[in-house]
């Protein structure tokens, strides 16, 4: 009894946080677009909470934590990790890439990401959808939600938040075999 009373009392503390968290997130995202920085954040609110760092926060169980101080906290750690998670995702799809293109000279230059030729297609879904790096981050089929967890804070960010815009983590790409670099022969 006491341990799903506590197993309650922090799916409540997790549910109340993920509110905060997906407001500092939406802030953070804005004040780039008002600063005209290059808006690249793909990561969505599970992203986020699935990642160490904001999970330590979102489950803090001390007392003195408020929603003030969470809010602080998560806004001065939410830019690395958020960084961190492109840089990962920027990582993952330079290999898909470099893959596709196989011996060419693009696929040897620093960032082949970046090159206009480089486009992914993907075919998973009920129509094709072509999309260049990020962009692609945001299609549905990378948004496969992970099964067979045990972990009572995955399940729950998972049963809390929508798969169709969220989840796509490092441990969500479980379709990116699916995707492919676009090649159209004319």
């Amino acid at each position: 009894a006491r341990e799903r009373r506590l197993l309650a009392e922090q799916e409540s503390r997790v549910k109340e946080r993920l509110v905060i968290l997906e407001s500092v997130l939406y802030k953070y995202n804005h004040s780039r677009w008002l600063q005209h920085k290059d808006v690249r954040c793909c990561a969505s609110v599970a992203d986020c909470a699935l990642i160490g760092k904001i999970r330590e926060i979102l489950i803090d169980p001390s007392e003195d934590a408020t929603s003030a101080s969470i809010e602080a906290r998560l806004v001065d750690t939410l830019p690395d990790v958020i960084a961190e998670w492109m840089k990962a995702r920027r990582e993952e799809f330079t290999t898909i890439i470099r893959t596709g293109l196989g011996d060419t000279p693009a696929a040897h230059v620093p960032e082949p990401l970046d090159l206009a030729i480089v486009m992914f297609q993907c075919t998973c879904e009920y129509r094709e959808h072509v999309r260049a790096f990020p962009q692609v981050l945001y299609l549905t089929c990378l948004r496969s939600v992970p099964t067979g967890s045990s972990d009572s804070y995955e399940k729950l960010i998972i049963s809390t938040i929508s798969p169709h815009n969220t989840l796509r983590s490092a441990k969500c790409f479980e379709n990116v075999s699916h995707m492919a670099p676009y090649k159209k022969l004319d």
